[in-house]
């Protein structure tokens, strides 16, 4: 085959992948350049678990100051708003002890976002199930034995599993909590991934 003919086929098959959709990574990025401010409301909270739409709120503002890409402000007139929703909040048992008692534990978080282009009244990303989950043990008394897994979830930094992994669980309070706020780093930094970087 010769080279003209090898450069048309690799053009028409970007030009088919672009039409079903698919992005290259780190090339995605859905913010357009107009936008220079972003307003992030707290949460709606549909579940029984209270203060959860407060800890994923901060994350996320706390993500989307730190990419530097855009200004987080707390103003109607921002440029773009970040609207989301904690549809579900799951607690599952996964193993038990020899006495029959609940040792593993998984949480799992569903929540609902959308990404609006006020300046353009356009919707600029919206997923409607953003999953994540974390395990953990009751009987271990340190962080350490907590793992994350979740199908579209993005390894949180050192620095942040750290952050976390120093405290000392004394409850199953605690340990659903630390479990919980790595869920919470987690969507942050994969919905901030998703606007700054792409898919």
């Amino acid at each position: 085959m010769n080279l003209s003919k090898s450069c048309c086929l690799f053009l028409i098959g970007i030009f088919l992948c672009s039409g079903c959709g698919y992005r290259l990574v780190g090339t995605g990025s859905i913010l357009p350049a107009h936008i220079k401010t972003i307003r992030i409301p707290v949460l709606v909270n549909n579940t029984l678990k209270y203060g959860i739409e407060t800890i994923l709120t901060n994350d996320l503002m706390e993500e989307f100051s730190g990419r530097g890409n855009l200004e987080v402000i707390d103003d109607k007139d921002a440029d773009s708003e970040l609207i989301g929703v904690i549809k579900n909040y799951n607690i599952t048992v996964l193993t038990y002890n020899a006495l029959g008692d609940p040792q593993q534990f998984r949480v799992e978080i569903v929540v609902s976002i959308k990404y609006v282009d006020k300046l353009n009244d356009e919707i600029l990303y919206q997923d409607e199930n953003v999953r994540k989950t974390e395990v953990y043990d009751f009987t271990n008394s340190n962080l350490g034995e907590i793992g994350g897994s979740g199908g579209n979830s993005n390894s949180l930094t050192p620095d942040d599993r750290e952050k976390y992994e120093t405290d000392t669980v004394i409850t199953r309070d605690d340990a659903e909590r630390a479990a919980m706020k790595l869920i919470s780093k987690d969507i942050a930094e994969y919905i901030a991934t998703i606007i700054f970087v792409g898919f």
